[in-house]
């Protein structure tokens, strides 16, 4: 079956605290929470995936791998306010990760997801993920998306249930 190539991606997206302050509805922070966020943001980085595949035509992937998700479920169990933190940090950072390789994405604010197909499945199985029928991953933080880069969100598999989309229809 044909795969295509992954070319991993060397990525630093940078924190940005406007983006963390939307997501968690927060206006002020301490400085304790503060550097927890910085810590917590820097250890997060380790953990977070990058690659291309294909050529000139293919996907971006970009995630948190394995080890962010057991590290997620120890602290839901032990510590609900930074298991929160570290949800608001990781979609924060998927965020920045795809705009720093994608940047048409952040100007559009979405990355439509692609229609699974066996191509993309065998080359996302090559890196240990399965790509489901509906569009998501198995790791809790993670996007694939076409490129080169298409907005479109008819194109989008998941563009019926999109709350971007229905928060603009319902406008």
């Amino acid at each position: 079956m044909k795969r295509l190539p992954s070319y991993p991606l060397s990525i630093t997206p940078h924190f940005d605290m406007e983006t963390f302050m939307l997501l968690s509805g927060q206006q002020r922070l301490d400085g304790d929470k503060a550097k927890a966020l910085e810590q917590d943001w820097q250890r997060l980085h380790a953990h977070l995936r990058a690659y291309r595949l294909g050529e000139k035509k293919g996907y971006i992937l970009i995630y948190l791998d394995r080890n962010f998700d057991a590290e997620l479920d120890q602290a839901r169990q032990q510590e609900r306010e930074r298991a929160e933190r570290l949800e608001l940090l990781a979609q924060s950072m998927i965020m920045a990760a795809l705009s720093e390789v994608l940047p048409e994405s952040a100007a559009q604010g979405c990355a439509p997801v692609p229609e699974p197909n066996k191509v993309l499945k065998n080359s996302l199985s090559d890196l240990g993920l399965t790509f489901h029928n509906n569009g998501s991953l198995d790791v809790s933080f993670g996007v694939v998306t076409e490129l080169p880069y298409r907005g479109d969100c008819e194109r989008c598999l998941i563009k019926g249930t999109c709350s971007k989309r229905m928060l603009q229809q319902s406008g």
